[in-house]
C-alpha cells in the first residue's frame, strides 16, 4: 500500500514536472516571437523616421535648386525627384506612431510640395511668365521643408537608441502617455507650422481645391430641421413616421442626417438638396442585368426632375450596379456634374445616391464657341490610334479648374479603347484614358 502511494505520488511529481517544463518552453517561445515581433516594430520605426529624415532633407536642397533654375528642362527633372521623394517622405510618416494627431499640415505640405513643382514645370514647358509670388511660394516652402526636417532630425537623433522605441511601443500598447515620445514631437511640430503658405497653383492639393464651396447651393436659403425631413421623405417616398433625425453632420456640405429602418438620406443645409442617400437592406438573388440596372436609375432621376442626366460608366458590385450620370448641358457632356446611383440587382430598387460632384460643380454655364472644328482636333491624335467616335465634354482639371474639349473615343494597339480629350479653344491634348471592360463594370483609368 505504501508502495502504491510512493509511486504515485511519484507520477504526480513527474507529471508536475513535465507540466511545469511544457509550460515554461511554451512561454519562452511566446516571448522570443513577441520579442521579435517588438524588434520588427522598432527597427521599421527606426527605418521610417531615418527614411523621412532624409527625404524632408532632399526636398530642402531639391526647393533651393528650383529657386534658381530657369531652363525648363532641368526645372522638369527637379519637380520629378521632389514629386517622388515627397510621395516617399508621406509613406515614411504614415508609419510612425503619431497618437490622436491626424497630421494635416505636415501631409499637406507633403502633398502640396510635389505638386507645385509639377505646376510650376508645366509653366516654363509652356513659356509662361514665373512669377514673384510663385518664386516667393517656392522659398516659403523651401523654409517649411527646413523647420520641419530639422525637428525630424532632431527626432531621429533621439530615437537611435532602441529604450526610447521599446518605451514607444509599450506607450501605444497601453494607450500611456509618455511626457516625450515621437507622437508628442510630430504633434508639437504640427502646431508650429501654423505660419505655412497658402498656396494657389494648378494642382490637386491647391488650397482653393480644398477649401472649394459647393457651387450650387453656396448662398441659397438655408433650411430647417422639419423642411430638410421633408424634403428627404419626398426623396425617399416613405412616411412621416419612418425617418428620424439623428443629428447634423459638418464638413464642406453641412448636413441634417436622418435615419430609419435600413435608410440613410442626408440634406444640405444650405439649399435643401439631396447629398447622399443609402439602403443598407440585404440584396436577395441577383435577377437584373446592367441595362435594366441603367434604366431604374434614369427613371429614378427622372421621378425627381434630373432629366439632364446622361448615363456614362457603371460598376457592379456585391448586388448593387452604380450607374455614373453626368449632366448635359446642350451639346456639351459635363463629366464635373457627377451624380453617382446604386440599383439593386435582385428587384431594381435605388439603394444608393451620392451627388456631391453635381452639387460642388452644377452652375449656369456660358460656352465660348469652339476655335478648333472637331476635325482640326483630330489631327491632333496619334497617328497609332484609330478614331471612332467625337464628341464635346466638360472635364475637371488636377487643379479644380474646367476644360471643354473634344473626347475621341480611339483604338489603339490590340483594339484596346482609348479617350483621349483635345482642348476646343487651344488644341492642346489634356488628358489620355484607357477605357476598361470589365465583367462587373467599365472603368477608365
Amino acid at each position: 500500500m505504501i508502495v502504491l502511494k510512493k509511486r504515485f505520488l511519484i507520477r504526480i511529481v513527474s507529471y508536475f514536472s513535465v507540466a511545469v517544463f511544457i509550460a515554461i518552453g511554451f512561454w519562452r517561445v511566446e516571448y522570443l516571437k513577441t520579442k521579435k515581433y517588438q524588434q520588427i516594430i522598432e527597427n521599421r520605426y527606426a527605418e521610417a523616421l531615418s527614411e523621412l529624415s532624409s527625404g524632408l532633407n532632399q526636398i530642402s536642397l531639391l526647393l533651393e535648386k528650383a529657386g534658381y533654375t530657369t531652363t525648363p528642362s532641368l526645372y522638369s527633372g527637379l519637380a520629378t525627384e521632389l514629386y517622388s521623394v515627397a510621395e516617399l517622405s508621406k509613406n515614411s510618416l504614415s508609419v510612425l506612431p503619431h497618437g490622436d494627431t491626424s497630421l494635416d499640415t505636415i501631409n499637406r505640405f507633403l502633398s502640396q510640395v510635389g505638386n507645385f513643382s509639377l505646376s510650376v514645370s508645366e509653366k516654363m514647358i509652356n513659356e509662361q511668365e514665373i512669377d514673384e509670388i510663385t518664386l516667393k511660394n517656392l522659398s516659403e516652402l523651401s523654409d517649411t521643408a527646413e523647420t520641419i526636417r530639422q525637428a525630424v532630425m532632431d527626432t531621429d537623433l533621439t530615437y537611435n537608441n532602441s529604450q526610447y522605441w521599446a518605451e514607444e511601443i509599450e506607450s501605444q500598447l497601453k494607450n500611456k502617455v509618455l511626457d516625450k515620445s515621437l507622437a508628442n514631437s510630430l504633434t508639437e511640430l504640427e502646431q508650429n507650422l501654423s505660419d505655412y503658405p497658402t498656396l494657389i497653383y494648378d494642382g490637386p492639393f491647391s488650397d482653393h481645391i480644398l477649401t472649394q464651396k459647393p457651387l450650387m447651393i453656396t448662398g441659397q436659403p438655408t433650411v430647417n430641421k422639419d423642411e430638410a425631413k421633408t424634403k428627404a421623405e419626398k426623396f425617399c417616398k416613405t412616411g412621416k413616421q419612418v425617418l428620424q433625425y439623428t443629428g447634423m453632420e459638418e464638413g464642406k456640405i453641412p448636413t441634417f442626417r436622418f435615419e430609419g429602418k435600413s435608410k440613410i438620406v442626408t440634406v444640405t443645409k444650405e439649399g435643401g438638396e439631396i447629398l447622399y442617400f443609402r439602403d443598407t437592406r440585404a440584396i436577395d438573388k441577383y435577377v437584373l442585368n446592367e441595362k435594366q440596372a441603367i434604366e431604374s436609375a434614369k427613371r429614378f432621376l427622372s421621378d425627381r426632375s434630373l432629366n439632364e442626366m446622361q448615363e456614362t460608366y457603371y460598376f457592379i458590385q456585391e448586388g448593387v450596379c452604380t450607374v455614373n450620370f453626368a449632366y448635359m448641358d446642350g451639346q456639351t457632356l459635363c463629366y464635373t456634374d457627377l451624380i453617382k446611383v446604386g440599383v439593386a440587382l435582385d428587384n431594381g430598387d435605388i439603394v444608393s445616391y451620392e451627388a456631391s460632384g453635381y452639387l460642388f460643380h452644377h452652375t449656369t454655364r456660358a460656352f465660348e464657341i469652339p476655335k478648333l472644328t472637331a476635325m482640326e482636333a483630330a489631327e491632333k491624335i496619334s497617328p497609332q490610334l484609330t478614331i471612332n467616335s467625337s464628341s464635346i465634354v466638360l472635364i475637371p482639371t488636377d487643379g479644380g479648374e474646367e476644360k471643354r474639349c473634344y473626347e475621341f473615343l480611339c483604338n489603339g494597339k490590340n483594339d484596346r479603347e482609348i479617350l483621349v480629350y483635345v482642348d476646343v479653344m487651344t488644341g492642346l491634348e489634356e488628358q489620355i484614358l484607357i477605357l476598361m471592360h470589365q465583367d462587373n463594370g467599365i472603368l477608365v483609368k
